[in-house]
């Protein structure tokens, strides 16, 4: 069955809580788990908590480090997603995960009055128009995926049989396959899932079997 998205008001600004990670690209329809152990990102979870239950995960740009206790430069498009289970350890930090449910994008960033950041976002639907030759790109993507990847036969198989959707096809394979970071923020931005099948077909190697970046599932902890 495919993943439901997730219905926010009716408004054109949304205000998020924002998770930025370095090296983390996070894409809706995936689950994350997570390790918060800082202060100002415990605050976040447990406002979330109490509240919406959403965290809007964004990413570090390069050269983040030496403002990472400040704010550093973040990608402008983000993901929210909602709190589906958490644990508290006996220290304090929090174990949970999340699970990815729409693409942002920010409007500006709101002056800080708390200890963790926040942004006014745009939020962004997939585009549903199908070009004619999407079908060609699609049949070259699983034989391309068939030919050099491992670990993804039973999601290629789910949507051969029609149980998720291009969208959630492309995001899946958007968040799980080991492209460079700079591909997925691509892939994160573009709402069109006939364009992120282009994208994904011409970021695949040529035919030489390699894994996913975390075949298990679901994935490990990360860490912020």
């Amino acid at each position: 069955m495919d993943h439901q998205i997730l219905e926010l008001p009716a408004k054109s600004e949304y205000e998020v809580r924002l998770f930025p990670l370095p090296g983390t690209v996070f894409f809706p329809r995936n689950v994350l788990p997570l390790h918060i152990f800082e202060s100002r990102y415990r605050e976040m979870f447990e406002r979330a908590i109490k509240d919406d239950q959403l965290i809007a995960m964004a990413t570090l740009l390069p050269g983040y480090e030496d403002q990472y206790y400040s704010r550093p430069k973040i990608s402008p498009t983000v993901c929210i997603g909602h709190v589906e289970a958490h644990e508290r350890t006996d220290d304090g930090r929090y174990n949970f995960i999340l699970s990815g449910l729409r693409r942002a994008q920010i409007e500006y960033e709101i002056e800080p009055v708390r200890s963790y950041r926040r942004a006014m976002v745009q939020l962004l639907d997939d585009d549903a128009h199908e070009p004619s030759s999407s079908v060609s790109m699609i049949d070259q993507l699983i034989q391309r995926l068939n030919q050099t990847v491992n670990g993804l036969e039973k999601i290629v198989e789910a949507f051969q049989d029609g149980n998720i959707s291009l969208a959630s096809f492309t995001d899946v394979l958007s968040f799980r396959l080991p492209l460079e970071m700079n591909v997925k923020l691509e892939l994160l931005a573009e709402t069109n899932p006939s364009r992120r099948t282009q994208i994904l077909l011409a970021s695949l190697p040529q035919p030489n079997v390699v894994d996913p970046a975390d075949k298990e599932f679901p994935p490990r902890f990360s860490r912020n």
